[in-house]
């Protein structure tokens, strides 16, 4: 599988104390029940509270739990694979639960790309809370598993491409809060 992924910044909700999962894919105009193409990701804590399922965050860029979230390169093969079509709208939702206040609902939308080459890729979304201390950092990711079809450039080799962990060192602009 090639991986893509999306970076979203949800910095200003850490200052409340949130932790969360990217649980719910978005394809074809449905929201997907939890973890039908996302792999699921462990442990979880706080999970009879509003909001579902809630992960620690990952610290350190040279774990292999910085591709995908905790364990969750383990659980690949339980989950399913949504078929999208290139050049159409998809998404990841999440629910979150705030210590002292209600739970909230977000969603994140964007278009695969025309051009995007026909095959299997994980679609890896993040969000990073940098932190002025030196490597804590709180980094929060999940992928979907998908299947683009209807590229408009079947041909064109997908790029550019990268890796985790190695995408990210921890001396980075950006990744420490200056």
């Amino acid at each position: 599988m090639k991986l893509i992924f999306v970076t979203w910044g949800l910095s200003a909700l850490h200052a409340a104390s949130a932790h969360y999962v990217f649980n719910k894919f978005i394809a074809n105009g449905t929201i997907n029940k939890d973890w039908k193409y996302i792999r699921q990701v462990s442990p979880f804590v706080n999970v009879t509270k509003p909001g579902g399922p809630q992960q620690k965050p990952l610290y350190d860029l040279t774990s292999s739990n910085i591709r995908c979230g905790r364990d969750a390169m383990t659980t690949g093969n339980g989950t399913e694979i949504a078929t999208v079509i290139a050049g159409h709208e998809i998404g990841f939702r999440l629910d979150l639960w705030f210590p002292k206040s209600d739970s909230k609902t977000l969603q994140y939308n964007f278009t695969i790309p025309a051009g995007t080459p026909a095959g299997l890729y994980l679609l890896r979304v993040e969000s990073i809370y940098p932190r002025i201390e030196f490597n804590s950092s709180q980094f929060f990711m999940n992928c979907a598993q998908i299947e683009v079809i209807g590229s408009s450039n079947p041909v064109s080799p997908p790029g550019p491409m990268t890796r985790f962990p190695g995408a990210y060192d921890d001396t980075d602009e950006g990744k420490l809060y200056v």
